[in-house]
């Protein structure tokens, strides 16, 4: 047969230029580079040394014109980023910034904006495609903020806008703009409305029973709701029996707590307190960032009924109701979510929309559900009518699960006058957890760690059959380290007083399913001095002493979390002493304890520098090497830099994740495909001795909260498909050394791993699917993709064929004689508009040899028609396709049998809001 051979085209959608824009205003021209580009400047991050680069016209990095910008960057050497900025017009004052953008590499983008006081805006981002790209960023917000007034505000009109290349993706490489325009008036993405007000109902209706006749100060009500949009103000009705006590609300903001009080309860019957939250004035605020910033979604945290000396000791109130009224972008008034349950012994998947709109929508959902393959199951559409104020209305679809370990609903939401909406939900059968002796057997040669954080299980008896049941889930899952965090207020509550009865419980539940526990010890305990000679003092004597109960079971130790950041808000020399004089008291508490210093948010090559420069010793470097993207050559690549700045000392991952928290996270089968190629990379690279996951349940129910969902299992411990890729990894793994990386020009990645007669290659191809020949098959040849299921090979005489998914690791395994593979055909990488169509060509064989059988499976909703020439095939994404990645599936007969090929096509937006 002939050579099995595909070619596409992905079409770009018609140009932006500079003049009237889709908001219907005079854009301002900036910068075309055109004439050169004089006005820029570029800096490599100073306060972060290493970095190298620069920024220039060059004629290659053009839209549509003769020359664009190129950000070129090299974190060879360390560093944190790399910089071009530009000055902006201020007459008129501009409201945002408009550019082309096409980033080629996985780094991470920030944009920086400079205001009249000289204060800095941070705000960082990513990209779907790798192509051209328009992007809008509104200038008098962002996450983070620096110099000048330094007080979160925005001051007059915006002086200069910078984009930053962050460190963390590929080591070198280079981004290209072009076309910047400056938008006056309105630059948020175009209009907004404000909302009615919506009744958050989880605190509504709330009797509040208050005591303090004893020694009780407040009553609280809590929970961790998100307040829908952006929200500008709030009212609580009470039904007040006049005791003259306090009303405190909490509100959350990422890490940072925001607290007010609203008044007093000092009249009986109904009693109002209103209190506007935009920008927060008037709140205080601690913890976490602690600078004042609100951080999207704000989160309804407590509602406190505080003791006033005098008043009455006992009584009742009752939150009659508690609304919030908020802000959002005209057009974007729906917020729908999609989950799956299980209802009277069957799955169902299942939609709920909210309605912040001013009067009810008419909607149409579509439901598609679809298998791993992309295969659609089923579909089914419906219309629905939404009402207002965030009242909810749900859908609900069979999940039809069959024989598949993975099925995924998108539910796509039209409705006149609002922007199209989908929401996406997962389901995978529960795991089957037996105990075995395999299974059981501790083993601290193992790479696979996860941040069980079994310390977060509450000492009760419910508490502590949870503990147990998400332990023996991590051993079917092969498991073997569990990072813990050794809290020591709790063990040591008073100076020189011990109390180890919980954690002893901890590390016996650990073992008992085969799983290792290493310490982390931290954080300061309510009695000591922190950030102090004293404080330092206190924690070597703690360390001394937890080390000295523990040393039989526990022998590896990490000293603190994330000290580079503000988890450690002191001297960071002070840290680096903490870290020497830790690792004198275990060695001499445990002479054959590892000690694992540093701890870093990040790959922090600077912190990492001056701890070894401190002199602080340490057997084991960890790292935090969270990133917006994974470029796996480059991450390996990194790890060996890491491990060759500590003389070779081992690298130990012990956070890294990605979170699936809605409106800003990746979606659950993303999830799956990275910790899958985080935990191949690491151990692929040579470098890591251990990689740990964070974490392996959701800490809580918020689904719009990222610190909700990084876990591999929910909330109440049922599986997400990241935890049947981490069994996948795990099992197949096990026991096996990694040989060496091999990487092609096509873009796949293809990871060797051997031992004991077996061999397991971890195969994935960059950005589209490929084919690839295994010459000279050993007839045990099988592949086992991410959910665990295992298939043969098609096989043309003593070759097979594989297929390489794209993005998406797939473990070639045999016991019986070595793996070779070499390229054989690529699909091209499908990108597409909304509403638009682009062509790919699918070819057997030469020009002009016989067309193969081809069959595509896809969506209702999308379109595949025959192109004109051999071949080609029209693609079109239907005009309420949500941005991001969609999955339709191609099948080929080939070589007497079919091939089944997922196929990724990336929904680019028209423009990204920042």
């Amino acid at each position: 047969m002939g050579r099995l051979r595909f070619t596409g085209i992905a079409a770009l959608s018609a140009l932006f230029a500079a003049g009237t824009g889709a908001l219907g205003q005079e854009r301002v021209p900036i910068e075309d580079f055109e004439h050169g580009g004089q006005a820029w400047s570029f800096t490599n991050g100073p306060e972060f040394p290493g970095a190298e680069g620069g920024f220039a016209a060059d004629a290659d990095a053009g839209f549509p014109g003769t020359a664009g910008g190129r950000l070129r960057f090299d974190f060879t050497g360390g560093g944190a980023y790399v910089q071009a900025a530009v000055p902006l017009p201020t007459d008129p004052a501009l409201t945002a910034v408009e550019l082309m953008i096409r980033k080629p590499v996985a780094n991470g983008l920030t944009v920086r904006i400079v205001d009249e006081t000289q204060q800095t805006f941070q705000k960082s981002f990513n990209l779907d495609t790798r192509d051209w790209q328009r992007v809008r960023v509104r200038l008098d917000t962002g996450t983070f903020h620096f110099g000048g007034a330094n007080d979160g505000v925005f001051h007059g009109a915006a002086q200069s806008f910078g984009l930053l290349v962050e460190h963390g993706g590929s080591v070198r490489g280079y981004v290209d703009l072009d076309d910047l325009v400056g938008v006056p008036g309105r630059g948020d993405g175009g209009p907004t409305m404000r909302t009615p007000e919506y009744s958050i109902a989880e605190f509504s209706a709330r009797r509040i029973d208050y005591d303090f006749s004893q020694a009780a100060t407040e009553t609280v009500v809590s929970d961790d709701l998100s307040l829908l949009g952006d929200p500008r103000s709030m009212r609580l009705v009470f039904d007040s029996d006049g005791s003259g006590h306090e009303v405190v609300v909490t509100l959350y903001s990422h890490f940072q707590t925001f607290e007010r009080t609203l008044g007093r309860l000092d009249q009986a019957g109904q009693v109002v307190l209103d209190v506007p939250l935009q920008g927060m004035v008037g709140w205080s605020h601690y913890g976490g960032e602690d600078d004042g910033i609100v951080r999207l979604p704000l989160r309804l945290g407590t509602v406190r009924i505080v003791r006033v000396d005098g008043k009455p000791n006992q009584g009742t109130v009752t939150l009659r109701e508690l609304r919030v009224t908020s802000e959002v972008p005209t057009g974007r008034a729906l917020f729908p979510l999609a989950v799956s349950r299980v209802s009277d012994g069957r799955t169902v998947f299942e939609l709920t929309v909210r309605s912040l709109a001013e009067s009810p929508v008419d909607a149409t959902v579509l439901a598609t559900v679809r298998g791993f393959d992309g295969a659609v199951v089923e579909e089914r559409s419906r219309d629905l009518s939404v009402p207002t104020g965030a009242e909810p209305v749900t859908l609900t679809v069979p999940a039809s699960p069959g024989e598949g370990r993975y099925f995924e609903a998108e539910f796509s939401v039209q409705a006149p006058g609002q922007v199209p909406v989908s929401a996406l939900a997962t389901y995978v059968p529960p795991p089957e957890v037996q105990a075995s002796p395999e299974t059981g057997r501790l083993d601290p040669m193992s790479p696979f760690g996860m941040g069980l954080y079994l310390y977060r299980y509450p000492d009760t008896p419910e508490g502590l059959a949870n503990m147990d049941r998400a332990a023996a889930l991590a051993e079917a899952a092969g498991v073997k380290w569990s990072r813990e965090e050794m809290q020591w207020h709790r063990i040591e509550p008073r100076q020189g007083e011990f109390d180890f009865a919980y954690y002893d419980k901890l590390v016996d539940t650990a073992t008992r399913h085969g799983i290792s526990v290493y310490g982390l010890i931290g954080y300061w305990s309510d009695w000591t001095e922190p950030y102090t000679e004293q404080g330092v003092q206190d924690y070597v004597r703690y360390c001394r002493a937890l080390v000295s109960h523990y040393k039989d079971r526990i022998r590896h130790w990490e000293i603190w979390n994330e000290p580079n950041i503000f988890f450690w808000s002191g001297d960071k020399e002070l840290y680096f002493r903490l870290l020497d004089q830790a690792y004198g008291a275990i060695k001499e508490a445990d002479p054959e304890a590892v000690v694992l210093g540093c701890s870093t948010a990040g790959i922090d090559l600077g912190f990492i520098e001056r701890a070894i420069k401190a002199g602080s010793r340490f057997d084991g470097l960890t790292v935090h090497p969270y990133r917006g993207d994974l470029d796996d050559l480059a991450f390996m690549a990194e790890l060996r830099q890491t491990q060759e700045l500590v003389s070779g000392r081992p690298v130990w991952i012990t956070e890294m994740g990605w979170p699936t928290e809605v409106g800003g996270g990746v979606s659950e089968r993303e999830q799956a495909v990275l910790i899958a190629r985080c935990y191949v990379d690491a151990v692929a690279s040579g470098a890591c001795r251990s990689v740990s996951w964070y974490d392996f349940r959701e800490d809580g129910l918020n689904p719009y909260y990222n610190e909700h969902h990084f876990g591999i299992v929910r909330h109440d411990l049922t599986p997400k498909p990241a935890y049947l890729a981490v069994a996948t990894i795990c099992r197949q793994l096990a026991g096996l050394k990694p040989g060496e990386v091999e990487s092609w020009d096509s873009g796949a990645v293809l990871c060797p791993f051997s031992g004991g007669g077996r061999t397991v290659v971890a195969a994935w191809s960059h950005g589209a699917a490929q084919v690839a020949t295994v010459d000279d098959a050993p007839e045990d040849l099988a592949i086992v993709n991410l959910m665990g299921e295992r298939t043969r090979p098609l096989r043309r005489g003593d070759a097979a064929l594989v297929v390489l998914q794209a993005d998406e690791p797939v473990l070639i395994e045999s016991e019986s004689g070595p793996i070779r593979l070499r390229p054989l055909a690529q699909l091209p990488s499908i990108t597409v508009r909304a509403g638009e169509t682009t062509e790919v060509t699918v070819r057997l064989g030469e020009a002009g040899s016989e067309e193969p059988v081809v069959r595509w499976a896809n969506p209702r909703a999308w379109g595949v028609e025959r192109g004109a020439q051999p071949g080609a095939w029209r693609i079109s994404a239907p005009p309420t396709a949500r941005p991001g990645v969609h999955r339709l599936s191609l099948t080929i007969e080939v070589a007497g049998g079919r091939l089944v090929i997922p196929v990724p096509v990336v929904v680019v937006p028209d423009v990204v809001e920042v």
